[in-house]
Parts: C-alpha cells; structure tokens; sequence
C-alpha cells in the first residue's frame, strides 16, 4: 500500500506505534544466581538480558547466561 500524504507516518500508524514502543522498553530488574539483572520481559515464562546492574565479580561479564540477548525462562518474577 502507498499513501502520498504531507502527514507523517507516526501519526496515521499512531496506534501500531504506541503499542511496539510500549512492547519494547519494558524492562524490569530481576535477581538471578545471585546478580543484580536488567531484563526485558518476552511473556510469562521468559525474560532476555538486557544489562548486569551488580555483579559478583568481573568474570560475570564474561558468563553466558548473564550476556546481554540471552534468554531466561523463569517460574514467576
């Protein structure tokens, strides 16, 4: 579909974007094994790594499960 508008396309699509913006930038801090983590919730079960907020040590940042894009399946946060 093309529209030949002057009006932007944040405004015709407002709804489309309101809604992934708001899917986007929920995070919310979480403590896993002990690390203080910045995650992003995907549904119930599970959350990605955005940040580590509070590590233990600095080989933290080299583990796997605590790397930023990896995801965590959780019971309940």
């Amino acid at each position: 579909m093309t529209l030949y508008t002057v009006i932007p396309e944040e405004e015709i699509f407002k709804n489309e974007f309101q809604e992934q913006t708001q899917r986007i930038y929920e995070f919310h801090e979480m403590v896993w094994e002990g690390r203080l983590l910045l995650v992003q919730r995907l549904n119930d079960d599970y959350v990605r790594v955005e940040r580590i907020l509070q590590p233990c040590g600095i080989q933290d940042f080299l583990h796997p499960a605590f790397q930023p894009g990896t995801v965590l399946q959780i019971n309940n946060m």
